[in-house]
């Protein structure tokens, strides 16, 4: 008997191995048939299929099938019958309801829809299996109901908030996202960064162009019915910042502080990025602000150093630096430094000052003395000191000492291998390399930089390495380009005339002609360092006249731009630059640049 019971067992598994392998050779022939686009053929073997086995593979297989022909009477027949063995099933339920829209027949499914939505229980797991049917047929506003339905039943006004948001930003309704960010972030206090990263994707979206007003909508409203809402304080704050518009930020700053009292630590966190993003106005307002507010102010200190920075930056970004302004603030960061004691935090005037004294006032004992004295100085953070190296590299180097000079950059680079750090340390010793003539020992370090984590060390490197390679003589001698980074080198150290006696030189070599526009754009920066401004005008127009095809002419673009507008104080000249950067040279990097600038002269409002 037990014999007997064990043949027909192993008899029936034989045989429901048998009919899965036939199944399963069924199914991957209809996938066939699909993909040739013989779809009435793969329909036919569905519709077998389903027959034998009603399961939700096939069942799915078949109705995506008889969808894509269309054949509506059938996929709703399909559908129906399905239906009949798992009543209760809402996906089945969502997929009659997404056959009927598709057929155009809108109200019936629309009633289908509804229907389902009426039906849903207080089960949170049921609420989203529904959702989520809802979402994969791409019925959105469905999806979005499903949810406010559950919300409802569950009793709950904040949950489905990310689920929500999801289905608002597809469907662009800013207003609606931005309202479910402020009830995620109600019960997530620690969720800003994850709302911040998802209205970054929205940003980048340019498709819509009154999204940032949406989402502003949402914010000031909030913040009139609830002043305390500090979320929505936090965000109208950012998106200031994410636009640019510093003047904003810097108001809802301070309407942060008062209302929340944290001190002015928005202030000075807005401060600081208007500094970083070049708002210098902003920025000195800002830092002015927590000063007025007196010593006894936790950012008093902080705010007095940043605010020589900010002036620092400002003058020295100039097309043409300032010397009386300069002098100035010598002054300025002679009495702060006089005032606070010699340790971490007075490592950055410090630093300032040095480059002040190096560069612009002739003091080169007084920048070196205080550099040494940083590299002196306990508690001060392994990366700054290795910073403050590269700037004593930079002083010693400008001073006519390029082996000590040499020595810095190597150190820094040796203990910053793999870190931003070490590769400017490389590039600025790689530079060096190329001012005295070791072409190309330069470019092999050149070459490696180009694949730098840091883009604007990477460019620098691409654009000293294309320098090097395109001079390089038919015997493998570079006299041109020896006689030309002599030059860079004179302008580095401020010796301008003979920097232009080296430079007129390079014209009587040989096939020297690539460097051409090289030799003028060196030509221009010399002469708006001399304040011959027109001079360097007709220097610019010329490169990207007759050497528009070459790799400087954007630079030149920019600096002639920059020219007419600071010195030359010709704004409609400017403009005209700024915009062919924008319409001529699309893929500049200075093309963010000449856009704001070209706005802020046309008097738009740039935010």
């Amino acid at each position: 008997m037990l014999k007997r019971l064990f043949f027909i067992s192993t008899l029936f598994c034989l045989f429901a191995a048998r009919l899965f392998a036939q199944s399963e050779s069924a199914e991957q022939m209809a996938l066939q048939y699909l993909k040739n686009g013989e779809t009435a053929k793969a329909i036919d073997i569905y519709e077998d299929l389903y027959k034998k086995n009603q399961t939700s593979y096939v069942y799915n297989s078949y109705l995506n099938a008889l969808l894509s022909v269309p054949d509506y009477k059938e996929a709703e027949k399909l559908v129906k019958k399905q239906l009949k063995k798992a009543t209760t099933d809402q996906r089945i339920k969502v997929d009659l309801a997404f056959v009927l829209k598709q057929s155009g027949d809108i109200s019936k499914a629309d009633k289908e829809s509804q229907n389902i939505i009426n039906e849903l229980n207080s089960n949170e797991y049921n609420i989203r299996e529904t959702a989520l049917a809802f979402y994969e047929r791409q019925m959105y506003t469905e999806a979005i109901n499903t949810f406010l339905r559950g919300r409802i039943l569950l009793n709950q006004s904040q949950i489905f908030s990310q689920d929500l948001s999801v289905l608002y930003e597809i469907q662009k309704n800013y207003e609606a996202l931005m309202s479910e960010f402020l009830l995620f972030l109600t019960n997530n206090p620690n969720g800003m960064q994850y709302v911040q990263a998802r209205l970054q994707s929205v940003f980048a979206d340019e498709g819509e162009k009154n999204k940032a007003d949406q989402l502003r909508k949402v914010l000031l409203k909030t913040i009139q019915k609830s002043p305390d809402n500090c979320n929505a304080v936090d965000l109208l704050i950012w998106m200031d910042v994410q636009e640019r518009d510093f003047e904003s930020a810097f108001a809802q700053s301070k309407a942060y502080e008062q209302r929340f009292k944290d001190d002015g630590y928005k202030v000075f966190e807005l401060a600081g990025l208007a500094l970083e993003n070049k708002s210098y106005p902003i920025a000195e307002k800002a830092y002015k602000y927590l000063i007025n507010k007196g010593t006894a102010n936790p950012f008093y200190a902080q705010a007095r150093s940043n605010l020589l920075t900010t002036y620092y930056k400002q003058i020295t970004a100039s097309v043409s630096v300032d010397k009386t302004a300069l002098k100035n603030l010598e002054k300025g960061y002679e009495q702060w430094l006089s005032e606070i004691p010699k340790n971490a935090n007075a490592v950055q005037p410090m630093r300032d000052l040095a480059h002040i004294y190096a560069f612009y006032s002739d003091s080169l004992d007084k920048a070196i003395t205080l550099l040494e004295d940083i590299l002196k100085m306990g508690g001060v953070h392994h990366v700054v000191l290795a910073q403050t190296k590269i700037d004593l590299a930079d002083i010693l180097l400008f001073a006519g000492e390029p082996w000590d000079a040499t020595l810095l950059y190597s150190q820094v680079e040796k203990d910053f291998k793999n870190d931003e750090t070490g590769s400017f340390a490389k590039f600025k010793n790689a530079k060096l390399s190329y001012y005295i003539g070791e072409f190309d020992w330069a470019k092999s370090q050149l070459d490696v930089l180009r694949s730098a984590t840091a883009k604007l060390i990477a460019n620098d490197a691409m654009e000293l390495a294309l320098l090097i390679s395109e001079n390089k003589d038919d015997d493998d001698s570079y006299a041109g380009l020896t006689l030309y980074a002599h030059a860079d080198l004179l302008v580095y150290q401020n010796k301008l005339d003979e920097a232009l006696n080296e430079l007129d030189s390079v014209n009587s070599i040989a096939n020297a002609e690539k460097l051409n526009d090289d030799v003028l754009y060196k030509k221009a920066q010399i002469k708006i360092k001399q304040g011959k401004y027109a001079e360097a005008d007709s220097l610019l127009t010329i490169i990207f006249t007759q050497y528009s095809y070459d790799l400087l002419a954007d630079d030149a673009l920019l600096l002639d731009a920059q020219l007419n507008e600071q010195q030359l104080k010709n704004n409609f000249r400017a403009m005209d630059l700024y915009e062919k950067i924008i319409v001529d040279y699309s893929s500049s990097l200075h093309v963010v640049e000449a856009r704001k600038r070209f706005r802020e002269l046309r008097g738009d409002l740039v935010k």
